[in-house]
This record gives C-alpha cells, structure tokens and sequence, in this order.
C-alpha cells in the first residue's frame, strides 16, 4: 500500500517594505515552502516595478488593498527596519490590522522557539534567534 502524501497549497504572501528589511523576510521566507511570496510594496513610487530577489515591487499600500480586496493575497508581513522607524512600521501594521489583513511570521531555519513559547503575529526571527521556554512575543 503506498502512502498518499498530502498538500497543501501555498500562503500568497506580500512583504510590505522592499528596503533591507524586506530583503531580510524574503530570504528568510524564501526556506518556507508552505509560502509563496508574490512580492513586494512599498510607499516609495521610485522602487514600484523594481525586481529584489526576483520579486517584482507590486507598488504602493493602494496595490496592497488591491490585492487584498480581489483576494489575491492570503497575508502580508510588514518589514520596515531601518533606524529610528519602528514607530512607521507599528503604525502601518495597526492601519492594515484594521483594515482586515492577516499576518504571518517570518521564522528562519536556524531560529529556536520553545514549544512552549507563545508568538504573536509580524514577527520576524532571523538565523539564531532563541525564544526560550515560556517566553511571549507578541505582534509585531
């Protein structure tokens, strides 16, 4: 008897913010095969059309609701990461909270999480991240 191996389809997933830290989740996502990464938006006009990775920069949060409004998108992750902009990041992802969206994670390989570890949502764990036993991140 031959054991039928289930699938299951891919999460469509955008990465808001094409800058470093959208670099950084792509690559980290890119050893997730249970996402696909349709691309890329970003507030900046100049990068919109752009390949990064081989990810085309789909355009703005406009193309972002887009996608989302004509389901074509299953979630996105909001990666802003440069100095002094976590206030522009955590502002963006609480607008797209309201607005519906989901989000997902973004764990590298090489990252630990404790089984008994609790993680909230947009967050990203790069190469030798620990989130040891009972610790609790939450979103973003």
């Amino acid at each position: 008897m031959s054991r039928q191996q289930l699938t299951f389809p891919q999460q469509r997933i955008v990465i808001y913010g094409a800058g470093r830290g959208g670099k950084i989740v792509a690559e980290v996502l890119s050893f997730d095969d249970h996402v696909q990464v349709i691309g890329f938006v970003d507030d900046d006009p100049a990068l919109w059309g752009q390949h990064i990775f081989g990810l085309k920069v789909l355009g703005g949060r406009e193309e972002l609701e887009n996608l989302h409004i004509h389901g074509h998108l299953d979630a996105v992750i909001v990666s802003i990461a440069s100095p002094g902009t976590m206030d522009v990041r955590t502002q963006i992802y609480l607008d797209l909270k309201r607005a519906g969206f989901q989000f997902i994670n973004a764990n590298h390989p090489a990252a630990v999480v404790s089984p008994s570890a609790v993680l909230g949502e947009n967050n990203i764990l790069s190469p030798g991240v620990v989130i040891d036993t009972e610790a609790h991140l939450g979103d973003n």
